[in-house]
């Protein structure tokens, strides 16, 4: 499980962040970029609350003050500001910004935070579960393909199944699979032709070339957010976007977690590991403990884990200000190719680790797909 060691150091970059992600309102989306550039500006909109707010955050950044540069005195609050609490430079420019801003603009915007709010949910619904990542980490061990699926697709569906009914995953016949070729995803150094080990490279490196674009599709996407809008509810903590984004890692860790409590590798003897025509064949064979009270507990705190992710997520982006619906649906757009990526891959890998897997049950027989189909058939 050494890779997701990583995962604790990945979920700590958006507090090493924190003061690097702050909207500093010098670039907006593209679509009214320009026009949020005039209302700040001019000096008869917000120009100088404009000017105010750049001195404050050059305090910010360069300063040793131990004082909140942003917090304004009493006297520069109207009443009406200090009863709701609002009480930075920060929320009186963001509520200069949108008094200039014409009311059919402003019905756009909150168009695109409808949007945007669905959007964690939609993920959800389509990225993989943190039972597929385990599977493939813990059954098939490939734990960097896991992480690297993990990382790029950070909103994950709750479910209580989540190693639960690991053995009927993979003895429970599935007549809709694509057959995938035999030498297909095994290890390159396996004894086949050349032609078959230079196809399984290529493979390999398209996926992780893939995958690494998924994720910095999907930390790019974070960091445009975090340094070109505004969260309604906090303002100025760009960061939290890559806080929802690399916290979806450690929730497919928990579930890793459970299916490696769940699954226990046995040897396989060199003997059996010969094919027909004297290849080595990589075979899976492992044995599925019943589940136990400590993995019943991790699959009930991954499910309620995740519902309050994806609460935290539809906070996030239903709440992201000065974003147009075209600017919003590219970022939908951009999130949703990172994600359908890492469940086709996650798929991918799963359809493998069932078609070599073979489960051996607690008399010490073997069963796998195979034989299920067969034994369903008669």
């Amino acid at each position: 499980m050494r890779p997701w060691g990583a995962v604790a150091a990945l979920s700590l970059l958006p507090l090493a962040l924190s003061d690097l992600l702050r909207t500093d309102f010098s670039t907006f989306f593209p679509q009214y970029n320009e026009a949020f550039r005039y209302i700040l500006g001019n000096d008869s909109l917000c120009g100088e609350i404009y000017r105010d707010f750049r001195a404050r955050n050059y305090e910010n950044e360069h300063g040793d003050s131990d004082t909140d540069p942003f917090k304004l005195r009493k006297a520069e609050i109207d009443p009406v500001s200090a009863a709701f609490g609002l009480d930075s430079v920060t929320h009186q420019l963001v509520d200069c910004i949108l008094k200039n801003t014409p009311e059919i603009i402003k019905v756009r915007m909150a168009s695109a935070q409808v949007l945007l709010g669905l959007t964690p949910s939609l993920l959800a619904v389509l990225g993989p579960s943190p039972w597929h990542t385990g599977v493939i980490a813990a059954v098939g061990k490939r734990r960097l393909a896991a992480l690297l699926i993990a990382a790029g697709s950070p909103a994950l569906s709750p479910s209580l199944s989540s190693g639960s009914h690991l053995k009927d995953s993979f003895l429970r016949p599935r007549h809709n699979h694509i057959n995938i070729p035999v030498w297909l995803g095994r290890d390159i150094r396996a004894g086949r032709g050349a032609r078959e080990k230079l196809a399984s490279a290529a493979g390999w490196a398209v996926f992780y070339v893939l995958a690494v674009a998924s994720i910095g599709n999907m930390a790019e996407v974070s960091y445009r957010i975090g340094s070109r809008a505004i969260f309604t509810f906090v303002q100025g903590d760009g960061w939290l976007m890559f806080l929802w984004a690399f916290l979806g890692l450690s929730i497919h860790a928990i579930g890793a977690v459970t299916v490696f409590l769940r699954v226990k590798h046995i040897p396989i003897p060199k003997s059996e590991m010969a094919g027909p025509n004297g290849r080595v064949q990589k075979r899976i064979r492992i044995k599925i403990l019943p589940p136990t009270a400590a993995t019943k507990l991790i699959t009930w705190f991954t499910a309620v884990y995740t519902v309050v992710h994806v609460f935290f997520g539809t906070l996030l982006f239903s709440s992201v200000l000065f974003v147009s619906v075209k600017d919003c649906v590219y970022i939908v757009l951009r999130l949703l190719a990172s994600v359908l990526f890492c469940r086709l891959a996650a798929g991918f890998f799963t359809v493998l680790d069932r078609r070599d897997a073979e489960v051996v049950n607690r008399e010490g027989r073997l069963e796998s797909v195979a034989l299920s189909m067969d034994e369903d058939s008669k």
